[in-house]
């Protein structure tokens, strides 16, 4: 070239090149992020595993230590011990008594199921005599009470296991009891047989609101002897029971 004339230095190809390759600006729309980010590494990490198990879960689960890892929905098959094992066969119901209530049944001290308050004496027995309660309200008589066949009457409310069925709110369930016993009137001698009478005997059984003779409060668990015309009374109740004899033949 001449001296003094200046030439043009040409462009350099690559660097054309890296212009157009140029990152837009955030202005120019979005980009993909760099193939060294973080987040886009562990997404695709993640991504990869996750589809690798389900390959796996598809063709009908993987061994780990000798176990099968089933899919879900379907039931595990019972183990070979589960085969082996003894059914289990389960007691029913027992509803008959026990402990105390059936050591009470043996001794006759239970009746339908409930256990009595009293137990008759050794003495007890069925009265000779054909004993009446003749029941009143004021002067009014009420009812009239056999009370001859058997050797106890249990009063109070309890329907299930009471004789004398007392219904005034202020008497206990099992309230009291009229027993019959025998009285030795005199032993005999060698010829003589003992002179025997079976006597009416009244006992409260600790009721809440007592039993009145003759106008007195008894003691509970206490027998006391009963003569004709004495006067029972429960509770609160305002009935008068008057302790009578008949002579009649009736039964």
């Amino acid at each position: 070239p001449a001296a003094g004339r200046l030439t043009e230095r040409p462009r350099s190809r690559s660097r054309s090149r890296s212009r157009d390759r140029r990152r837009p600006r955030d202005d120019e729309g979005d980009y993909d992020q760099k193939p060294n980010d973080p987040d886009t590494n562990f997404a695709n990490v993640m991504t990869s595993a996750m589809s690798g198990a389900n390959n796996k879960r598809r063709r009908g689960g993987e061994r780990d230590n000798g176990r099968t890892d089933y899919e879900w929905g379907k039931a595990e098959a019972a183990s070979s011990e589960d085969d082996n094992a003894e059914p289990v066969h389960k007691e029913k119901a027992d509803f008959g008594l026990s402990g105390a209530l059936a050591k009470d049944e043996k001794t006759g001290n239970v009746k339908n199921g409930v256990v009595l308050k009293f137990a008759e004496p050794a003495d007890a027995a069925k009265p000779t005599t054909r004993w009446r309660l003749y029941v009143f309200r004021g002067e009014a008589l009420l009812e009239t009470l056999h009370i001859h066949r058997q050797s106890a009457y249990l009063a109070g409310r309890d329907e299930a296991v009471c004789d004398l069925k007392l219904m005034h709110p202020s008497i206990s369930k099992q309230h009291a009891v009229l027993q019959y016993r025998k009285k030795v009137l005199s032993e005999g001698g060698a010829v003589e047989a003992p002179k025997i009478k079976v006597t009416p005997y009244i006992m409260d059984l600790g009721s809440t609101n007592g039993t009145f003779l003759n106008g007195d409060r008894i003691e509970d668990a206490r027998f006391y002897e009963l003569l004709e015309r004495d006067v029972l009374k429960f509770g609160e109740s305002s009935r008068e029971f008057v302790l009578l004899r008949s002579d009649a033949d009736d039964k």
